[in-house]
This record gives C-alpha cells, sequence and structure tokens, in this order.
C-alpha cells in the first residue's frame, strides 16, 4: 500500500506514533480480517462440480488468466494451481473502490481502538505495493471434482520493520471468488458442461 507507507512514514518521523505502535495496529486489522476471511473461505471459496478434474484444471487456469492473474504453477496431475496479481486484480478499481468504501471505516475504527482516532486519519486502504496470491487444490477423478481456493497479500516494498496484513480484506476475498466461479462457470458452458455446483457427497475425501 504506496499511500500507507508515505502517510505512515511521515507520521513515524513526526514522531506522532512509534512503528511498534504501527505494527500493533496493523496485526489488529490482520486479526480481525483473517476471522472475517476465514468465513468468506467457508461460504464462498470451495464448489464441487460434476467435471473430469483434469478438465477443471485447465478451465480454472483459463478463468484465472482471463481475469489478468499470472499462473506460477499449474500441477495437472496433483491439481494444485497458483497464480499472482497486482492488487487489485482480479478486481476492477471500482470493484475496489466498492470495497474500500466499506472496509477502510472499518480499518480506521480498529486502528483507532489501538492507538487513537488521530493516528488512525492516516491508513488509508490502497492497494497499490501489493499482489494478491491465489492458491486452488482441484480434486477429483473423472466424473466429478472439488475446487478449494484460497488467497494472501504480499506486501511489496514500505517501510522497513513495518508489519503488513497477510489477509485479503473480506469483501475483496468475496467478490473476487465470486468473480472467479462467474469466470468458471463460463468457461464450463463454453466446454458442453454443467455449470451448476453440486452437492459434495458425505464419502468424498481429499
Amino acid at each position: 500500500m504506496q499511500i500507507i507507507s508515505v502517510l505512515l512514514a511521515s507520521l513515524i518521523l513526526a514522531s506522532c506514533v512509534s512503528l511498534e505502535e504501527v505494527n500493533r495496529a496493523f496485526f489488529a486489522v490482520d486479526a480481525e480480517w483473517q476471522r472475517d476471511y476465514d468465513k468468506v473461505v467457508d461460504d464462498y471459496g470451495t464448489r464441487y462440480y460434476p467435471v473430469p478434474k483434469d478438465v477443471a484444471v485447465e478451465l480454472l487456469i483459463d478463468s484465472l488468466q482471463d481475469m489478468g492473474m499470472i499462473i506460477q504453477s499449474r500441477g495437472l496431475t496433483d491439481g494444485i494451481v497458483l497464480a499472482e496479481s497486482l492488487a487489485p486484480d482480479p478486481l476492477s478499481k471500482d470493484e475496489w473502490k466498492a470495497v474500500a468504501e466499506i472496509e477502510e471505516p472499518r480499518m480506521k475504527r480498529i486502528v483507532a481502538e489501538e492507538i487513537g482516532t488521530a493516528s488512525a486519519a492516516f491508513f488509508v486502504l490502497d492497494p497499490t505495493r501489493y499482489r494478491i496470491t491465489l492458491g486452488a487444490k482441484v480434486t477429483g477423478g473423472k466424473n466429478a471434482s472439488l475446487i478449494a481456493i484460497q488467497g494472501r497479500l504480499v506486501h511489496v516494498g514500505g517501510i522497513q520493520g513495518m508489519y503488513a496484513p497477510k489477509h485479503i480484506p473480506p469483501l475483496a476475498a468475496q467478490l473476487g471468488a465470486l468473480k472467479i466461479w462467474d469466470h468458471f462457470r463460463q468457461k464450463l458452458e463454453d466446454a458442453g458442461y454443467e455449470t451448476k455446483p453440486i452437492k459434495k457427497p458425505e464419502n468424498f475425501s481429499t
């Protein structure tokens, strides 16, 4: 978050707040994001489709590439797909703006509780200087596949010694997951497969 780095550097240099206090605030933000992010993963991170595993992997890769993500690893055998993008991708700028309208006030509230309202004004939810890393695991066989997706934030640059949140803001994670599934469903339709996810069998194991 380039803007955050610049603003917080000014704040620290002015001796208004210490790096330790900034880190404590970011830890608190990340902890709350994690709680809600974990629920997003439970609700939106997994889908079970009636499509062969090898097809699911290929169509997932195509979907992520269409969304501007760079594929780092494509495990056609083990089903592991790793992808990366510069934030806010795979969200658009307008989608990220919608995220910021909800998540930034919440972030400022958490920071204010830790180090005060005046310092919280310097914390801005801007995606620059962050990468989004995404890991997907596809399991299954010839008839159906379970796809599980998770993501993380990776900070690029910034203030030395400053902690940076690792969990994607929950609303961004939710919108991103829905966007991935929308692209994947379109790929299924184009390939002539059933587009609706189905209930995972109780005896299904990964």
